[in-house]
Order: structure tokens, then C-alpha cells, then sequence
């Protein structure tokens, strides 16, 4: 339905209106391999694992920032996600790529949970 078709006939301050360009100012597309290898390389040490997180999972700046130990589930290799902080308000189970597993998340908070 178009702008036009919708105030057709009305009076009033809506009968003034133009219709609005809806077109994105910008265009975005995903970052091509070579890219996000080029900002890992170029990420400090500590970021890495979390910038390949973001990367393979898709998950959010703010559920990223609210992972801990305690949100990896290391019998289904995922990552619980809390309905607090999640988009939906509902829980839900990110898988870790084997991608992640070779950077060592798993054994990472494996040795933190032991040494707890």
C-alpha cells in the first residue's frame, strides 16, 4: 500500500505530507573473510577470542559483555544465554563453532572452573 493511497482524500495535516524516501542511507553488507582475519591479526591478544566470538556466533555487543564462565555449558559446547540480556527476552543455547574450540575457549574456562 502506497503513501499516496493512504492519504488520498484525507484533510488535515497528513494531507500535506510528502512521502518519504524509506531507501538505507547506507548500504552494509558483512565483512569478507580476508577482513575479519585482517582484525584478528590486528586485535591485541585479549580481544581476540572475543572479536572470533562475535564473528562465528552473532551474538550482540551487550550479550557478549555479559558472558562469564559460568555461561559456557561444556557438556553441549555452548553458550547459555540468559533472557535477561538477550534481544527476545528468551534463554537461549549458542553453539561453539569447532572454529572456537581451537582457540581454546572451552579448555580456557575448563582450567578457570578447576582451579575455582
Amino acid at each position: 500500500m502506497s503513501w499516496e493511497s493512504l492519504t488520498k482524500g484525507v484533510s488535515g495535516p497528513l494531507a500535506a505530507l510528502d512521502s518519504f524516501n524509506s531507501a538505507p542511507k547506507i548500504q552494509r553488507r558483512a565483512a569478507s573473510r580476508e577482513e575479519l582475519v585482517r582484525v584478528l591479526q590486528a586485535a591485541p591478544l585479549d580481544r581476540q577470542l572475543l572479536y572470533e566470538t562475535a564473528f562465528v556466533s552473532g551474538l550482540r555487543r551487550n550479550e557478549l559483555a555479559q558472558l562469564t564462565p559460568a555461561h559456557v555449558d561444556l557438556e553441549n559446547e555452548a553458550l547459555r544465554l540468559d533472557p535477561n540480556w538477550t534481544k527476545n527476552r528468551k534463554p537461549g543455547l549458542q553453539p561453539v563453532p569447532r572454529s572456537l574450540e581451537k582457540a581454546q575457549i572451552l579448555t580456557v574456562v575448563r582450567e578457570q572452573m578447576a582451579a575455582a
